[in-house]
């Protein structure tokens, strides 16, 4: 496994991220129809008249692919990854995913009858569905009065299953969005907003 942060040089972590991406290209009728990788390296500095002099250097990386299915009919699928570490077992792990699905859905047909079924939600509708949740408990919902839910309320109706915990978090491994500061110049904690399905506290900037 190669788990490194993203400071080597460009054209060597854009050469890591293709093997690994091509490294899940095993499909006898599948591809790789496209490939386009962009790495990048972002300094943020924020300085005021107030004593405030912070500067944080992040790095980033995004990939684009197209995995193709062709079986008499070419169906093709988008997917697209940013991190900010390089994982290349999780990147050959999430194509090979993709390439399942193209597969499957160029096999795929439309049912007889309606379907009853458990919906299982992958990466990008659970934070999508988390998205949605947090964002009514920022400070800013709460000043304009647009917040549905406010501390000491229950998300969860009497939950069947597992109860939701939410902690935000400033420095994430993996994730584009990671910052040790704000716009203001801020340092960011972890802080959890919801614990067992009950609103504890809200987030925001200053």
């Amino acid at each position: 496994q190669v788990h490194t942060y993203l400071g080597a040089l460009a054209h060597e972590v854009g050469a890591k991220i293709a093997e690994a991406v091509y490294a899940a290209d095993n499909f006898e009728l599948g591809s790789i129809n496209a490939l386009e990788v962009f790495v990048k390296k972002l300094t943020v500095s924020v300085k005021n008249s107030r004593g405030i002099d912070k500067k944080e250097v992040k790095y980033s990386a995004m990939l684009e692919a197209i995995p193709t299915w062709n079986d008499g009919e070419s169906v093709e699928l988008y997917e697209a990854k940013n991190f900010n570490s390089l994982d290349t077992d999780d990147i050959t792990a999430e194509i090979a995913r993709k390439m399942e699905e193209v597969r499957d859905r160029g096999y795929a047909k439309k049912p007889d009858k309606k379907l009853d079924c458990p919906v299982v939600l992958g990466s990008f509708e659970l934070k999508e569905l988390f998205g949605e949740l947090t964002y009514g408990l920022n400070y800013g919902s709460v000043y304009s009065h647009s917040n549905p839910f406010s501390e000491g309320d229950a998300i969860q109706k009497a939950p069947k299953h597992d109860k939701l915990s939410v902690t935000m978090k400033g420095a994430l491994t993996g994730s584009v969005d990671s910052a040790l500061f704000d716009a203001a110049g801020t340092t960011l904690t972890d802080r959890e907003i919801i614990k067992d399905g009950i609103v504890t506290s809200y987030f925001g900037n200053s």
